[in-house]
């Protein structure tokens, strides 16, 4: 979890918001892009 906030903050991502977007969003995401819901991508996917 530490290096999941830890990522936000080097990539100036609101660790509330990617929490709340990525938990509301995993469930129906594809396993095989499960990459796209990491702090450093998930910026550029919203």
């Amino acid at each position: 979890m530490y290096s999941l906030l830890g990522t936000c903050k080097i990539n100036k991502v609101n660790p509330n918001d990617w929490m709340l977007n990525v938990s509301l969003s995993i469930k129906d995401h594809p396993v095989n892009e499960i990459d796209k819901l990491l702090p450093q991508n998930w910026l550029k996917s919203i």
